[in-house]
């Protein structure tokens, strides 16, 4: 289980649940192809957004010329 995308426990039921869903759909798939796969059932299961897209950017911070 990725630590970097799997934070809650909620988070933890539906990566199982896409191991379970690959496996069934996918039961060619081996190795990194598979992960692969589990982690874009992950993705779209959870409707995941990447953290630096989450946190709120204050554009006032830089410092002007």
């Amino acid at each position: 289980m990725p630590v970097n995308v799997v934070h809650t426990l909620e988070d933890e039921a539906a990566w199982e649940r896409a191991k379970e869903i690959a496996a069934n759909e996918y039961p060619e798939a081996t190795g990194s192809n598979y992960w692969r796969i589990v982690m874009g059932i992950f993705k779209k299961m959870t409707h995941y957004v990447p953290r630096s897209s989450r946190v709120h950017q204050n554009s006032s911070w830089r410092m002007t010329r």
